[in-house]
């Protein structure tokens, strides 16, 4: 498959802003999410297949598992490129990968998806139409990054921090449930600040389970699984609406 002119495949350029980085002035883990999910949001928006369309049919993507790998985080002011391929589908599944470059073309980091559709009045998991499975279709060729194992548990972990979060208006999506970056940014932010200021992320995987929505109280887990290895989760009451996993490294000169 030629990359040139495929609708397949995508392109968006950035540039590293202030509010994208973090103390160390290089682009934060949630932002490189964020980055990555605006791609995908703008290739939806140009084939014809995002929220616009799909409310039609009482339909709406939804994000079930994700896992990202980070090379090298670039700094403020860099210019990068993300690309995004769809990557093949299963029954109830659909599958996306992220590709983040720097001006050089170095790989930065790279993620992989996994997506379902939800109908957006019962909240159920909806098959893929027939408009939907044509286009579908035609990524079943696509070479893609592993997928996602998810084969963590937090069960017997040992807890090494925790913290209570409040939906409100602006974490919102318009699904009308707390979007995935606040998920994501609130179970790394639980991490103790040493490992923040002297560790860099490696990798990372989150597979979420539940929703919440506006003025729920969620708490927010993570323990340390060893070996520069944390587990996370988001509870509301006794339920885990997300559960995740990071590797972290030390990083030089510390």
């Amino acid at each position: 498959m030629k990359e040139e002119n495929s609708e397949l495949v995508h392109w968006e350029n950035y540039r590293i802003k202030g509010y994208d980085v973090d103390v160390k002035k290089r682009a934060s883990i949630p932002a490189l999410i964020q980055m990555m999910q605006d791609t995908a949001m703008e290739h939806v928006l140009r084939i014809g297949l995002s929220a616009f369309e799909l409310e039609a049919h009482e339909l709406g993507w939804v994000l079930v598992r994700q896992r990202l790998d980070v090379m090298e985080r670039p700094p403020l002011g860099a210019s990068i490129q993300v690309r995004t391929i769809p990557t093949g589908r299963d029954k109830i599944l659909a599958y996306r990968d992220f590709y983040m470059t720097d001006a050089e073309g170095r790989l930065l980091a790279t993620m992989s998806t996994a997506w379902l559709l939800m109908n957006i009045r019962t909240r159920r998991v909806a098959g893929f139409p027939d408009f939907i499975l044509a286009w579908l279709d035609k990524t079943m060729d696509a070479e893609h990054l592993d997928r996602p194992r998810m084969a963590w548990t937090n069960e017997g972990a040992r807890i090494v921090g925790n913290k209570m979060f409040r939906v409100d208006w602006f974490s919102m999506d318009f699904n009308r449930h707390l979007t995935n970056y606040y998920y994501q940014r609130w179970m790394l932010e639980v991490l103790p600040a040493e490992v923040l200021e002297h560790h860099t992320l490696q990798a990372y995987e989150i597979q979420f389970k539940g929703e919440c929505h506006l003025n729920d109280t969620l708490q927010v887990f993570v323990a340390s699984a060893g070996s520069g290895e944390y587990v996370h989760w988001v509870r509301k009451g006794d339920k885990d609406l997300a559960v995740a996993w990071s590797k972290w490294k030390e990083e030089p000169n510390q």
